[in-house]
């Protein structure tokens, strides 16, 4: 017996929109996290873990909690470059010319990111509105949601493998997908990795992951719990 017989009365245009949008939820979901790592709240509840890692270099927590909110400013787009030139608290940023060409580059992907984020989700949500008014495919709009928060689950355990097995691939394909060869690496006692060392990107993306798969789980379950498109 078919599971979901009301399919037959849905035309194959909502049903191929009903798979984009549980193909687009998990970008979307992860874009989410992405968005709430990018705040100063972060950067200060980072820096303040007892387990993270003091500046062999002299950066004390306030030095780096002052110049990274400023790094994060830049890259927001909400500061110009020549606030690196200012000093803050008598602490030198000194950024290098490379590094600051690395900043611009950042700031050009963030723009980029906000822009998707900001399409898939109009994109989403209109898909959702389609599915709504057309009433044999109002069913598929709570589907959708289910069926894109599992497969958000699903490509998260791949993500989770490939941090615990390979970090130091997944972080080098990352960089060289988005940034040209030999601009993103630089020395140990440069002003980026004293603010940003390894163990900062280690956290941040293991809560992009946490909290990916919280709206995952809400996503795959609530309808169902809730009982929103079932027949009354």
């Amino acid at each position: 017996m078919d599971k979901w017989p009301f399919r037959k009365k849905i035309k194959s245009g909502y049903v191929v929109l009903y798979w984009a949008l549980v193909g687009l939820m998990p970008a979307l979901l992860v874009l989410n996290g992405v968005s709430l790592v990018m705040n100063e709240s972060w950067l200060v509840t980072e820096y303040t873990r007892d387990t993270f890692p003091a500046d062999e270099y002299g950066y004390s927590t306030q030095d780096r909690i002052k110049l990274s909110s400023r790094v994060l400013q830049y890259i927001k787009g909400h500061e110009g470059v020549a606030s690196f030139k200012v000093v803050v608290g008598g602490v030198e940023p000194g950024f290098g010319d490379r590094e600051i060409l690395h900043l611009e580059d950042v700031r050009r992907l963030v723009t980029y990111k906000s822009m998707v984020h900001a399409g898939l989700g109009t994109v989403f949500v209109a898909g959702l509105v389609v599915l709504f008014v057309n009433k044999p495919s109002r069913k598929l709009v709570w589907q959708s949601v289910v069926c894109g928060g599992l497969w958000t689950m699903t490509l998260g355990v791949v993500a989770v493998m490939m941090m615990i097995f390979s970090w130091e691939r997944f972080f080098w394909g990352f960089h060289q997908i988005f940034f040209a060869p030999g601009t993103w690496q630089f020395g140990i006692n440069s002003s980026l990795l004293r603010l940003f060392p390894m163990r900062f990107w280690v956290d941040s993306v293991v809560f992009v992951l946490i909290v990916t798969a919280v709206q995952a789980i809400v996503a795959a379950t609530i309808p169902n719990v809730a009982g929103w498109g079932k027949k009354k």
